[in-house]
């Protein structure tokens, strides 16, 4: 499987508990107009963006931190969250998909459901 053969509008790419470069590839690969839902799990630092370190915060924190630089960095629509009992890493980016029909899309409850 080639990379060009992947992405375009009539793709969606999913990764779940990418790390590191994984992700990354992932993202830029759906840059070509596929949607994508991905779950990072390791984020190194300086991987992404100017922010070269987030330090003397928990796991969880830098984890969520790190997460929503990487969706900022690729302009995604929506981070959402499974239960943390499921894993830890439980933050998922969505994007690449057209928001064009937002009054047809489906409402998000406060639950996030």
């Amino acid at each position: 499987l080639r990379e060009e053969d992947i992405g375009g509008s009539s793709s969606f790419i999913t990764m779940i508990h990418g790390c590191n470069e994984a992700t990354k590839l992932a993202i830029e690969i759906a840059q070509n107009g596929a949607g994508y839902a991905f779950m990072p799990c390791c984020i190194r630092d300086g991987l992404y963006g100017n922010v070269s370190r987030v330090a003397q915060v928990d796991d969880a924190t830098r984890h969520t931190v790190m997460v929503g630089l990487v969706a900022g960095q690729y302009g995604a629509h929506l981070i959402s969250a499974i239960d943390q009992r499921i894993t830890n890493r439980n933050l998922t980016i969505f994007g690449g998909y057209s928001l064009h029909d937002e009054d047809d899309a489906p409402a998000l409850r406060n639950d996030g459901s």
